[in-house]
């Protein structure tokens, strides 16, 4: 940890909000934090500056079903939004893989925006019928300075 600390200059910012806990680096700010009367919970991060692409936004639901049916159901509206679906997003398979301490099916992707072409992964778990949508996007040549940021927030995310 003393590692990610001199990177970014000063402590971990705490993000916590119904049961959803997580840090994210100081450069870093929470752009919303809402949840509605069905149950859905959002909160979204970025990376700040004008030429920062990191971002995070996790969707938390209750729901039936499995973590791969799910994922592919949320994968396949996502390449929809009018965004994504004017950029060419191309998906590989979905995989296992643990986010943080929790089991996860894991889609990633690339896609571009105005030539700059970015990767994310969207990750989802369930807990207690609960499933945890987690995005995590940024540019390709911006990977780098993101690396570290995404292995804090990872590694710090807990669901009470």
């Amino acid at each position: 940890m003393l590692g990610v600390l001199s990177i970014f200059g000063s402590s971990p910012k705490i993000v916590s909000f119904h049961g959803i806990n997580f840090n994210i680096p100081s450069n870093w700010k929470v752009t919303e934090k809402k949840a509605d009367i069905n149950g859905i919970i959002t909160i979204n991060a970025e990376k700040k500056g004008w030429d920062a692409s990191g971002l995070i936004t996790i969707t938390a639901f209750p729901g039936e079903g499995n973590q791969k049916e799910t994922l592919e159901i949320f994968k396949n509206k996502f390449s929809k939004t009018s965004i994504y679906k004017l950029s060419n997003i191309a998906f590989d398979p979905i995989t296992s893989k643990k986010f943080g301490k929790y089991d996860s099916h894991v889609a990633p992707y690339l896609v571009s925006f105005l030539g700059i072409k970015h990767r994310g992964s969207i990750y989802c778990i369930k807990l207690n019928n609960t499933f945890y949508i987690i995005l995590l996007q940024e540019a390709i040549e911006d990977s780098g300075d993101n690396a570290e940021g995404f292995v804090l927030i990872k590694e710090s995310f807990v669901i009470d």
